[in-house]
């Protein structure tokens, strides 16, 4: 889910604003307000699944492209800019910056992903730095939202690597460091870093669902890679003493500048509509989901959500932050605190020409928080029966990393996969689905659920029970009443689905 912030209508003078999940073509990626969503200016409305699967496919990769394409003007476009920042951060060394002549020449080179393009800076003394450009999805985002992103990866950069971790050496521009005073800055996001030799780790996957389609002894070598960088994650002890991302304090002295702890830096509902966007630091992982239910139940309230299940959006949202008030887990104080790739799918490792680990990538994102939390991910992809039925059960993936945990001396971690399922489960926040099984998400409380909790497993029942649980909310009445539902609604719908 992207930043749930006001846009613009993208038909050229029209400035209409438009705000919500859901305002972007899931096909083109377009804008577009209801007067101009039309069959002349966005083709897209006029295709549908599956017939035009073969079309839709097409305008996606053609909306990629473009983005892409986007950036590469960008940077040609500031390609002094660039240059100047690099001599500052790089003095007495001559720098070249390497920009693809052609946009088919950048796509060969595939230096990019959903949300960044590289490019090779090389120096005469044979040093080799990549500037990481921002996507941004084409369009140009507000700094209070990009900036501290980019500074939080910077910060988590460094400090990783001056703990031995096999990653970049990372560097801000001028125009981005907190006491920056100088001229405007450009409307390109970016920064330096390393150049890592070595090729993303293969994941191929079997659908949205399906498992990691490897030989045996490259699923092996996966988890022995995977492993190797958990661990080396868990050797770190970290000062810090709460929840959020990493960033560099803001202090006017560069000498004195040290890594602290701010706001949690997230995309979807976990963030405020309007600025100060992010939310943060927390004492506990309870203050932490608390805070974005909070914020996913305000997103709902004013239709920032766009779904047509509203009431039963909230009501969902309202039993989540009930069972995370119990928890006994959740309400821990953490007397030592880790840092968290958010994204550890696999293809974020680095691997070289044997296959062994080298580097670990893609640290936007990522934050300070409990050991449980933190190594709770056991290369974790959801299967049909964890998103449909409910079921909690360890997958043979979790299983193997369990077992390879194990084998290297770190029950710890082992013991981590297997208690993962409360943190999965609370990935759902902000992404309500009727589809998925309920019971999956109360079983993870266990045995922390309040002793008058016993929902009843039909959606229509259970609808009606939770408005009567949770009657003297007034959010919820402000929210049922906007969308046209009340309590004899919802028993009259109860009554229907039990043939009564």
């Amino acid at each position: 889910m992207p930043e749930l912030i006001e846009y613009q209508c993208d038909y050229p003078g029209c400035g209409s604003v438009l705000f919500g999940s859901g305002i972007k073509c899931s096909w083109c990626r377009h804008i577009w307000c209801k007067s101009h969503d039309t069959v002349d200016q966005h083709e897209c409305a006029s295709l549908s699944m599956p017939q035009d699967v073969d079309r839709l496919r097409s305008i996606v990769q053609e909306s990629a492209d473009q983005q892409v394409a986007r950036v590469l003007e960008k940077v040609r476009q500031h390609r002094h800019h660039i240059i100047q920042d690099i001599q500052s951060l790089r003095p007495s060394h001559v720098p070249t910056l390497h920009i693809p002549d052609t946009f088919d020449t950048l796509k060969a080179s595939k230096w990019y992903s959903c949300f960044n393009v590289h490019f090779l800076i090389s120096f005469e003394d044979n040093v080799k730095w990549l500037l990481r450009v921002r996507i941004n999805d084409g369009r140009e985002m507000p700094h209070d939202l990009v900036y501290p992103s980019i500074r939080s990866e910077v910060a988590t950069l460094n400090v990783l690597k001056s703990h031995g971790v096999p990653v970049p050496t990372a560097w801000l521009p001028p125009h981005m460091q907190e006491r920056y005073t100088g001229q405007e800055a450009p409307n390109i996001d970016y920064f330096f870093y390393d150049f890592l030799p070595g090729k993303a780790q293969e994941v191929p996957i079997d659908g949205y669902f399906g498992p990691i389609n490897l030989p045996e002894d490259k699923i092996d070598q996966l988890v022995e890679n995977y492993v190797k960088s958990q661990t080396m994650l868990s050797e770190i002890k970290l000062p810090c003493k709460q929840i959020g991302c990493l960033k560099i304090s803001s202090t006017l002295d560069p000498a004195a500048e040290v890594i602290e702890v701010g706001p949690i830096i997230q995309q979807g509902t976990f963030m405020r509509p309007t600025a100060p966007h992010f939310l943060g630091p927390f004492d506990t992982l309870k203050e932490m989901y608390t805070a974005h239910i909070d914020a996913t139940l305000h997103y709902i309230s004013i239709n920032g959500l766009r779904d047509k299940f509203q009431v039963d959006d909230y009501l969902w949202h309202l039993e989540l932050r009930e069972l995370v008030s119990c928890s006994k887990v959740l309400g821990e104080t953490p007397d030592q605190l880790y840092i968290k790739h958010l994204d550890p799918s696999g293809t974020h490792l680095m691997v070289d020409e044997n296959g062994y680990l080298s580097g670990i990538l893609d640290w936007e994102w990522a934050r300070v928080t409990t050991k449980a939390d933190a190594f709770s991910d056991g290369l974790f992809r959801e299967t049909e029966d964890f998103f449909w039925r409910g079921d909690n059960s360890l997958t043979d993936m979790e299983e193997r990393v369990i077992d390879c945990y194990n084998k290297h001396g770190r029950p710890d971690l082992a013991e981590c996969v297997t208690g993962s399922r409360l943190y999965h489960r609370l990935a759902s926040i902000g992404r309500y689905d009727p589809a998925r099984h309920k019971s999956g998400y109360r079983e993870v409380f266990k045995p922390d659920l309040p002793e008058d909790f016993d929902p009843p497993p039909r959606d229509a029942d259970w609808r009606v029970y939770m408005m009567q649980r949770y009657r003297a909310n007034e959010g919820l009445q402000e929210v049922m009443q906007k969308y046209g539902w009340n309590i004899e609604r919802a028993e009259e719908v109860s009554n229907r689905a039990r043939g009564v």
